[in-house]
């Protein structure tokens, strides 16, 4: 279930044994046959290289090579569960079912030549399918179309090789593929910041953390900006909502102000979206003014907070490029809807980092929404953001509360109610949702709950 949520999968190749002299050759072969096809510059044949933007979280690391010699072994020094785990390899003729997937005879014995048998470790998202598609119709290697390239198939076949190969192994030796800056690491995407990571010199090789048992809460952020933002928001919750997010919370809100524009904007800078010399279109654009006297009351802006188990790449990977035309040019499905990489219709978090900087920027941002001091003036001066016009404009006020079990999701009632209120000429202009309970839901903090609680908007 992590898996199909994006968690990174381990992927186990094994190499057959072929002699001690060619055995370096031949992994030298299979390791730049992957790097070609899963690198950073890695592509299939015949299609292009794919930015940063549109390959979120998609290079995958080699976090562990092993080499051992079954000749120096007798039958009875190896453990049932490794002969067990050596069994669940496939080779190529097994995945085109040219083979019985059964009939293994015990590939990891060495032949007279003698020589290792070579053992592969690799992380990253889907990486067990796109190595799969890869080897049945790409790899041109004939040491893989000969049998002598084997990985296991199956996550749970995965876990227990990797108990019985690399169980002694604490960490990896490897450099990441890119640093843990960049769009395309799946490190990037850990729970823990980028600084943690760098710090502790990488991702640890405990089997509880490379084979997740439960789903793990993570929360992300998603603006909505002008001018497309009432379209933008019912395909945003509908997209969301398909990807197994959970509404948390959203807010209507006016311009941004510097530190939260400033942390969109250096983020958008680093994830090569935007240059440095945009920032006077980029604040405009979500409504920064550096003139505290200017009236941003007519500027209108929706935050939306969501979880889901690797929320922040998830968000990210439907987000795509910064630019809706690079998103068009390569066919990618992208929640961007404006006219250029400056007004793209909606930002998002792309890292723990960034995450946590929004968290506390939005935080300062949104204060003065909910505030309910005494001393603000009320009703504050056009705080509608419309126009007198010669026909009255009314403001009223809906309340919605959403049993838990209703069977229906927040962002679903959201969804609906703007389509209504949209078709009736009606503007939402404050927005205040909240469901903490499902997020602790989630994350199973309210599981032992008598009573389910409500959400509300």
């Amino acid at each position: 279930e992590a898996c199909r949520l994006g968690e990174p999968e381990i992927l186990l190749i094994g190499i057959r044994p072929c002699g001690s002299e060619a055995a370096p050759l031949l992994l030298r072969q299979v390791l730049d046959g992957l790097y070609a096809r899963f690198g950073p510059q890695g592509c299939s044949p015949g299609s292009p290289i794919l930015t940063a933007g549109l390959d979120v979280g998609g290079v995958p690391d080699l976090v562990a090579v092993r080499a051992l010699d079954f000749s120096l072994l007798g039958r009875h020094d190896i453990s049932a569960a490794a002969v067990a785990a050596l069994q669940s390899f496939r080779n190529f003729s097994q995945l085109m079912k040219r083979t019985p997937a059964e009939k293994h005879n015990a590939w990891w014995v060495p032949p007279e030549l003698g020589g290792p048998t070579v053992f592969l470790c690799l992380r990253g998202e889907s990486l067990i399918s796109r190595f799969s598609i890869f080897l049945s119709r790409e790899w041109k290697l004939q040491a893989a179309t000969a049998d002598d390239v084997l990985f296991v198939p199956e996550i749970s076949a995965a876990r227990q090789a990797y108990s019985a190969l690399f169980a002694s192994l604490s960490c990896t030796v490897f450099e990441p593929s890119l640093p843990v800056t960049d769009l395309r690491s799946t490190l990037r995407f850990s729970p823990y910041s980028n600084a943690k990571l760098l710090n502790s010199g990488g991702m640890r090789m405990s089997e509880s953390s490379l084979f997740p048992t439960r789903l793990s809460l993570q929360l992300t952020f998603a603006l909505l900006l002008p001018p497309k933002l009432d379209s933008a928001l019912y395909r945003t919750l509908t997209v969301c909502e398909q990807n197994d997010f959970t509404l948390i919370a959203a807010m209507v809100s006016g311009g941004l102000g510097e530190s939260t524009a400033r942390a969109l904007f250096d983020q958008e800078v680093e994830d090569d979206h935007l240059e440095r010399c945009e920032w006077a279109a980029f604040s405009e654009s979500v409504g920064c003014s550096a003139n505290e006297e200017a009236d941003g009351s007519e500027f209108r802006c929706l935050w939306l907070v969501l979880a889901r188990h690797q929320a922040v790449k998830r968000l990210a990977q439907m987000c795509g490029h910064g630019d809706p035309a690079v998103n068009q040019e390569y066919l990618h499905a992208s929640l961007r809807v404006g006219r250029d990489r400056v007004q793209n219709g909606i930002r998002c978090a792309t890292s723990a980092a960034s995450t946590e900087a929004l968290a506390m920027a939005l935080g300062q941002d949104l204060a003065r929404e909910v505030s309910q001091q005494a001393s603000e003036p009320w009703p504050p001066p056009r705080s509608l953001g419309v126009e007198e016009s010669q026909r009255m404009l009314e403001c009223t006020l809906v309340a919605v509360a959403v049993a838990r079990d209703a069977g229906l999701s927040l962002a679903r009632v959201l969804r609906e109610l703007h389509s209504s209120a949209s078709e009736q000429g009606l503007t939402i202009v404050g927005l205040h949702t909240s469901d903490a309970l499902g997020a602790a839901a989630l994350s199973g903090g309210a599981s032992g709950s008598a009573t389910p609680a409500a959400s509300w908007l």
